[in-house]
């Protein structure tokens, strides 16, 4: 198992071991002998694990090795690689500013894909390196397309006017190649946002690990002009008026403004619903032409407690949604919210969202909806905020369609453009973004099969590629279940929302993250109380969930699944000299006494004085992972080592620390 790759000798091994030896490994409780009132923990105090006493486990103890058993460095992280069949991000799809052509990048076959809308033919298609993932596209003034490689750390630049192979069949693909690459350039760890501004002709990408990069738009432009550190888990970003930049954030949905001299705003929080529900988790945000934001977002129902019997996760289910929902709120130029917002009727997770033109009506992708036909959706916008259902709980769905409000409908007649839009049909496949041309019709992308349709057109679906990736634990997490609630909707991309919950009888429990391959650190929940991934199933996507019988095969398959989610990558903010000391302290210390190999946990269920038994849990992708404990008390990594929130002693093996110390273990656990 990953867990236990330690430069340990055999003998240290053996004992690290000794709790670990069963491949399915259940709860085990813990004692420790305090130190007495005047006496100073100088080495980590011995733990005693006993599992529970059944004829089937047998009592073992581990105890903590002496210093001079410890390895000589920290383990070194182990991530699942790219996956052939990604969580999905939404947002991969831009109709160009000539009506005409329109760029799908593909994040699970590493492809981008220039169409010609009108002939329905693919023009070329851009191969990228395996693991590349490629996300947001962009276009700018000279006409070149622009895309986010979330998992390259790049940005890539495309020439959209290469030509069709001559003497191609109708209907068949071009070979994938790098024939209208033209640059990749490194940007940061983990790209996410990307947009484009023509007063400064420049690229701004936002970035997870907290960088806003600007940089010029050329390819021969290789160097940033400006590089700006926000918080984490940037999302997207928006050029809107007098040169401001707004910038989001992906779980706790809130807005950075950045000026033209780069004066940065203290981030606003997106307000609350009618109904007091809480903002989280901001799939996407898009510009208006008044300089505001939609942005679309998550509610849900934090300040309620939530019962673990079965079908608890419907309770508070209605026409509105259930107990996760979508809503998109206006943000102002200023970042503060113009209104409050309303869930989105029959949404479950939107994932991405496309303004009509004249801005009277959105189109949004529901990534986890049971029925295909609601895959996308259609709300108008009045002033920009919410058109009430009769009873005005929620954002009532308008009629199908492109926008009633089209500025010159008739423009681009003839071999030029799309002709105006016509009768609505529904999407096809597993839809996973949306783009409106200037006339009003609507394009969506759909990754399995990976397919462009056009929706308001009477016409058969443009193929963009015969490689098929369709996973059954891809489909089953994005499926929701008749409570109106998914896998996706509490871990979004595969990891975590960074919500807090409140269960009944058990207290505040923190959503954990599922990256990182999580299959050998059973058991599962905080409380160690779910031995294995059947047991999960069971309880909770069968039981709380609703989600009806999933046999053993499609359980299988969803555990296979999750297993090869990778983390994020990193971005190492502290210098080479901290991460090396944090690094010797995390060893030192006592840390990898119970976060060991490069699961970095041991997988036992503890007591360290935070208030019961809990596991071990693992460390892939820290610094993306506030807020830490399982009742999310510490807003940061420094405060996990308050007094009010970090637990006693057994929470701290190597004693106290000092600040100088603290902060150099925190910048190297943001670099996991």
């Amino acid at each position: 198992m990953r867990r236990f790759a330690l430069t340990l000798g055999a003998s240290s091994l053996a004992t690290l071991m000794a709790c670990t030896t069963s491949p399915n490994r259940i709860p085990v409780q813990t004692t420790t002998t305090p130190p007495s009132a005047d006496e100073t923990p100088t080495s980590a105090p011995s733990i005693v694990a006993t599992a529970p006493t059944t004829p089937d486990s047998p009592t073992t103890t581990s105890v903590a090795p002496p210093d001079d058993l410890l390895p000589a460095a920290p383990p070194t992280p182990v991530t699942p690689g790219p996956m052939k069949a990604r969580p999905i991000s939404g947002g991969t799809l831009r109709v160009l500013a000539n009506d005409r052509v329109a760029v799908a990048a593909d994040a699970d076959r590493d492809l981008v894909y220039v169409v010609d809308l009108v002939s329905g033919e693919v023009s070329s298609v851009v191969q990228l390196p395996f693991g590349d993932e490629p996300g947001r596209v962009v276009e700018d003034a000279s006409g070149r397309v622009h895309v986010a490689l979330r998992g390259g750390g790049a940005v890539a630049t495309i020439d959209p006017t290469q030509a069709r192979p001559a003497g191609l069949a109708p209907g068949a693909l071009p070979a994938a190649s790098t024939a209208a690459l033209l640059g990749r350039r490194s940007i940061c760890a983990a790209p996410r946002g990307l947009a484009y501004e023509k007063a400064t002709d420049e690229l701004h990408v936002a970035c997870a690990g907290g960088e806003l990069v600007s940089i010029g738009a050329a390819p021969s432009a290789t160097s940033p002009t400006r590089s700006i550190n926000l918080g984490r888990d940037l999302r997207d970003v928006v050029v809107s008026t007098n040169g401001r930049l707004m910038v989001s954030t992906f779980r706790s949905a809130e807005v950075y403004t950045v000026d033209g001299i780069g004066t940065v705003s203290h981030a606003q929080p997106v307000s609350k619903d009618f109904q007091g529900r809480a903002s989280g988790v901001a799939w996407r945000m898009v510009g208006r032409d008044d300089g505001s934001c939609l942005m679309l977002h998550e509610l849900s129902t934090q300040s309620q407690q939530v019962g673990t019997f079965p079908g608890a996760y419907g309770v508070q289910k209605s026409v509105c949604g259930g107990l996760v929902t979508s809503t998109v709120t206006v943000v102002a130029p200023d970042g503060q919210s113009a209104s409050p917002s309303a869930p989105l009727a029959g949404a479950v997770v939107g994932a991405d969202v496309a303004i009509a033109p004249g801005g009277d009506k959105m189109a949004v992708v529901s990534i986890a909806t049971s029925d295909p036909s609601q895959q996308v959706q259609f709300f108008d916008l009045v002033s920009g905020g919410p058109v009430f259902n009769s009873g005005g709980g929620c954002w009532v769905q308008s009629s199908q369609g492109a926008a009633s409000s089209i500025p010159d409908a008739n423009a681009g007649t003839g071999t030029d453009a799309l002709p105006p839009p016509d009768a609505f049909l529904p999407a096809n496949g597993q839809v996973v973004a949306v783009a409106y041309d200037s006339r009003g019709n609507l394009i969506a992308q759909s990754r399995e099969p990976a397919t462009l349709q056009i929706l308001t057109q009477r016409r058969a679906g443009i193929v963009l590629s015969q490689d098929s990736r369709f996973d059954d634990g891809h489909q089953l997490f994005h499926q929701a279940t008749t409570n109106q609630i998914a896998c996706v909707s509490c871990h979004p991309e595969g990891g975590e929302d960074g919500r807090v919950w409140n269960f009944q009888n058990l207290g505040l429990r923190r959503t954990q993250s599922l990256r990182g391959g999580i299959m050998d650190t059973a058991p599962f929940h905080w409380s160690g109380d779910e031995a294995n991934m059947t047991n999960l199933m069971k309880d909770v996507f069968q039981g709380r969930m609703a989600g009806g019988t999933v046999d053993a095969s499609r359980t299988t398959a969803l555990a296979g699944w999750i297993d090869q989610i990778p983390t994020v990558p990193a971005s190492q903010r502290a210098d080479a000299a901290t991460v090396a000391r944090g690094g010797a302290l995390f060893v030192s210390a006592g840390c990898v006494t119970c976060h060991m190999g490069s699961d970095f946990t041991s997988g036992l269920t503890v007591d360290v004085g935070t208030g019961g038994m809990f596991q071990v849990p693992q460390l892939h992708g820290l610094g993306l992972r506030a807020p830490y404990m399982h009742n999310g008390c510490a807003a940061t990594l420094k405060d996990r080592f308050g007094s009010s929130c970090g637990g006693d002693v057994r929470h701290s093996v190597g004693g106290v620390l000092s600040d100088a110390q603290i902060s150099d273990l925190v910048g190297y656990l943001e670099t996991l």
